[in-house]
């Protein structure tokens, strides 16, 4: 009967390939634990593979394929406590996928852990076609506050956005509502 040699050892993914397998006394039992100096959480990889990954990647075809396997995508809640709509509303680029989402289920008003809208994001990014779009929308609410008191209109402020203020003032968004500060939206317009 041959004797084995148990080796327990850590090494790189790299090193794997030129460790020395070979033992002096019969058969060698490895029992690799390989190690990489770049890993991801399990909530962190869930995101990269999910819907809220892809839209933040611009990749339409991964969430149209997502949203044909399960429409209830359109309101998922990343962990982060953000949806789908709010990583579409930051940047026009992603329109598209902003009008999928809706086109597939997505409530406008959905708001995060600290209340912001889908409204609130595209109003504070600069993103005017976005912002546009959600503004047409007839269950939109214009004049939601988010945990601050802030409205769409205080981030646009904020940001100093002229063309989203423009766009939420065709709107009828209040100019009259003030954030947990006591701050009008126009309190907020930056000095330059």
């Amino acid at each position: 009967m041959s004797s084995q040699k148990k080796c327990n050892h850590t090494h790189s993914h790299n090193d794997h390939y030129e460790h020395d397998h070979s033992g002096n006394e019969g058969t060698h039992i490895c029992n690799h634990v390989t190690s990489s100096s770049v890993s991801q959480s399990l909530d962190e990889l869930s995101f990269e593979r999910g819907i809220w990954g892809s839209v933040l990647s611009g990749d339409y075809d991964r969430v149209d394929t997502l949203l044909n396997k399960n429409k209830d995508l359109s309101n998922a809640r990343d962990s982060s406590g953000f949806y789908p709509i709010h990583y579409a509303a930051r940047s026009d680029s992603n329109f598209r996928i902003l009008a999928l989402l809706i086109d597939n289920g997505a409530d406008p008003n959905l708001q995060t852990l600290g209340g912001a809208t889908a409204l609130h994001r595209s109003s504070f990014c600069g993103s005017v076609k976005n912002t546009d779009y959600l503004l047409n929308l007839k269950n939109i609410i214009v004049d939601i506050q988010d945990d601050d008191g802030m409205t769409p209109l205080h981030k646009a402020y904020e940001q100093g956005k002229t063309d989203i203020i423009d766009l939420l003032l065709k709107s009828n968004a209040s100019t009259t509502i003030k954030d947990k500060r006591g701050r009008l939206p126009i309190d907020l317009l930056k000095q330059k």
